[in-house]
């Protein structure tokens, strides 16, 4: 099989620490959602939403101007359907926020409102 063989050249040649598998983890907070794990051992989970690609390990900030986010020069469309998630008060690493989609040309990136905070962070892109 061509994928395995492909892991294991890269195993070899970088270490089988140096390539791993991600896993999902039972958490609504995307930045605990996920984990790493040995390759073809993760378990596969679903939080019914579509998730990124690519997750940043710290949000970017951006601005909000009339339901369009400012990242630089980069003007990206607000869509209308949001998801909040409120989790975490247990272990006191609580987030509150809404979660949106939003459009630059081809570019689609995922992007929160903080609720408590009112700031609008880029946090992946699909």
């Amino acid at each position: 099989d061509r994928e395995i063989s492909l892991i294991e050249r890269l195993q070899n040649r970088l270490g089988r620490q140096a390539v791993q598998g991600i896993g999902m983890q039972p958490d609504h907070r995307p930045e605990k959602a996920w984990s790493r794990c040995a390759v073809g051992k993760a378990v596969a989970l679903s939080h019914g939403a579509q998730r990124p690609l690519w997750l940043f390990d710290t949000p970017r900030s951006i601005q909000m101007s009339n339901r369009q986010l400012l990242l630089g020069s980069q003007s990206f469309l607000l869509q209308r359907q949001r998801e909040r998630i409120c989790s975490g008060w247990w272990d006191s690493q609580s987030v509150r926020r809404d979660y949106y989609h939003a459009k630059s040309g081809a570019l689609r990136a995922w992007v929160f409102r903080d609720l408590d905070s009112g700031i609008w962070q880029l946090h992946g892109i699909f």
